[in-house]
């Protein structure tokens, strides 16, 4: 096809095209740059960790470093320039280069620390608690409780803490009766015996029985017991456990949006044998009207009925999903008048035995009251003391 003047105008128009088109497709080629990823120092699962580039990585322990310095573990920018040192040093005997000064947390403490977790196979955040002191073998004290073994014990197993507040009350490190109290130490109660060697005996006077029929040391109970703030609520809180608590706390919520509500955890309880874990401040209750203590470990009609109406708040429940994506409310409306319901974190988290809860507090020190071998308390967690 030709034109007046004589040029090929089918030509042009054909080249015209493909110019066009190969614009066209070069721009449609061209992927955009991706967006820089923003942390806002909320937690990450440990699935979305993993998906991280390590560039990421870094810059989401930046983000988290400050929550992680306020729960007494240590991170970015920490100020106990002893503790820093301490584990630089074994960053750095299992090979790591740390250009950082002694006892600055920087970044390359940190990128070496994130390498150390990812090599031990526990959460890499760049955040060194409970279970990176444990793995790496830190030799830093007193930053959580000892843990001691249920059984016989003896003076051997009395952490740095429970020297500390025996000598301070009893006058003698064994936490013996002395200036004046009784000690817990003398309880005939064996499964929390080993908070007396945790976190050290209380001095009392009157009697364990009951609900505050004891009088404690004063002293004891304003060193001891701090206020803990949770997404699950303020209660008191035996100090040296708190940091612990407060990452189950956050742990289990970010991936099962349990726990909700407290119902306290200092208070002055027990019974002749001697006091619950709650006296010491190691023991802490949620989500009570849907975790109850009984036998079977369920729900009695009553109180399955009373979660259906949503009574005692429990409609806050209702829209919690089991693995299978089925809802509280969904799963309650299901059962019969007189039916018993399973209780909500065995709903939500699993068997007993196998409960996803359970197994968060319990790698944080902590054991789920659900996972007793007779009645289950499925409201109560306790420290491992």
């Amino acid at each position: 096809m030709w034109d007046k003047k004589g040029e090929d105008t089918s030509y042009k128009w054909f080249d015209y095209l493909k110019k066009k088109l190969l614009c066209e497709a070069i721009e449609q080629s061209k992927e955009p740059a991706p967006a820089a990823k923003e942390f806002t120092g909320a937690r990450e699962s440990d699935e979305a960790l993993a998906a991280l580039s390590d560039e990421d990585l870094v810059k989401y322990a930046i983000s988290r470093a400050p929550k992680c310095n306020s729960m007494n573990f240590i991170s970015v920018g920490n100020k106990n320039a002893k503790n820093v040192k301490l584990i630089q040093q074994q960053l750095q005997a299992a090979g790591a280069n740390i250009a950082d000064p002694e006892g600055t947390f920087g970044q390359t403490t940190l990128i070496a620390t994130i390498a150390a977790q990812k090599q031990s196979g526990i959460r890499a955040d760049g955040c060194v608690g409970s279970e990176t002191i444990a793995a790496l073998k830190i030799p830093i004290k007193g930053m959580v409780a000892k843990q001691v073994r249920r059984g016989k014990f003896s003076s051997k197993d009395l952490s740095e803490i429970a020297r500390t507040n025996n000598e301070k009350y009893f006058g003698n490190p064994g936490g013996n009766p002395g200036n004046g109290w009784q000690s817990s130490l003398t309880s005939v109660r064996r499964y929390n015996r080993g908070l007396n060697f945790s976190l050290g005996a209380i001095p009392y006077q009157g009697t364990t029985a009951g609900r505050r029929g004891a009088k404690l040391d004063p002293r004891w109970i304003k060193d001891n017991i701090e206020r803990a703030r949770t997404a699950a609520g303020s209660f008191r809180i035996n100090k040296h456990v708190k940091s612990s608590l407060e990452a189950a706390v956050e742990e289990s919520r970010a991936q099962f949006g349990l726990p909700m509500r407290n119902v306290g955890g200092f208070v002055v309880k027990g019974t002749e044998k001697g006091f619950s874990s709650h006296t010491w401040g190691a023991g802490i209750d949620f989500d009570h009207w849907v975790n109850p203590f009984s036998r079977g470990g369920v729900l009695s009609p009553r109180l399955t009925s009373n979660a259906r109406k949503g009574g005692k708040g429990t409609d806050r429940y209702w829209d919690l999903k089991n693995p299978s994506g089925q809802t509280w409310k969904q799963y309650l409306d299901g059962l019969g008048p007189d039916e018993s319901a399973m209780p909500l974190y065995v709903f939500v988290g699993g068997p007993y035995g196998d409960n996803g809860i359970g197994k968060i507090f319990n790698k944080h020190g902590w054991k789920w009251g659900g996972d007793y071998r007779g009645k289950k308390d499925g409201m109560h967690f306790e420290y491992l003391g």
